[in-house]
């Protein structure tokens, strides 16, 4: 069973920091509420959503889905692989009420895989989990789940910096930071 996973959203704190400030005698009570917020697996945060998508040197816009960011690099015991564009093959698994990001490739002898799923409820588009390979020679997949991760109304973009912590059945942790992240799914092409 894969232990659920803690999403940091950094940029969306502090942009709410930011817009509006607490005044003085409450700074130390609101900055340790948002801290609370931000580490507490029970509270589903989320980036923000945006009509337009971002860009990045990352870029896959496969038929329903697009994903755009200027890194993604996913830490495992086995080490800190890094996206390559060279070599990734780009697929996408789609239903009425389901589609499947799948990016794939090869990294320092290691077999790499990310792929993030995603359902639609109607109106709004929704990540509850990701999973990458750990680097290993047999690889084994390490899941991002336990929480909402992502979501979205329908035809909007997630952006923000995305950075989770995830389990596999062998007790390895693995982390997946995405900066510039814009993710979105059950696009009308």
């Amino acid at each position: 069973m894969a232990v659920p996973s803690t999403v940091v959203l950094v940029s969306l704190l502090a942009a709410c920091s930011a817009a509006d400030p607490p005044s003085d005698d409450t700074t130390d009570e609101a900055t340790d509420e948002a801290t609370d917020e931000a580490t507490d697996d029970s509270v589903p945060t989320m980036l923000e959503c945006m009509t337009a998508p971002g860009t990045g040197a990352i870029d896959y816009d496969v038929d329903h889905t697009r994903l755009t960011a200027s890194a993604l690099v996913i830490t495992t015991p086995n080490g800190t692989f890094h996206e390559d564009t060279t070599g990734i093959v780009v697929g996408e698994s789609m239903s009425a009420t389901s589609a499947t990001l799948e990016l794939e490739w090869t990294e320092r002898g290691a077999d790499m895989r990310l792929y993030i799923y995603v359902d639609v409820d109607g109106t709004d588009w929704v990540v509850n989990e990701i999973r990458n390979y750990n680097g290993d020679a047999d690889a084994e997949w390490i899941y991002y789940e336990g929480q909402e991760i992502m979501r979205c109304p329908l035809g909007q973009y997630a952006r923000g910096t995305l950075s989770i912590t995830g389990a596999n059945d062998l007790s390895q942790n693995g982390t997946l930071s995405i900066t510039d992240l814009s993710f979105g799914s059950f696009l009308v092409p």
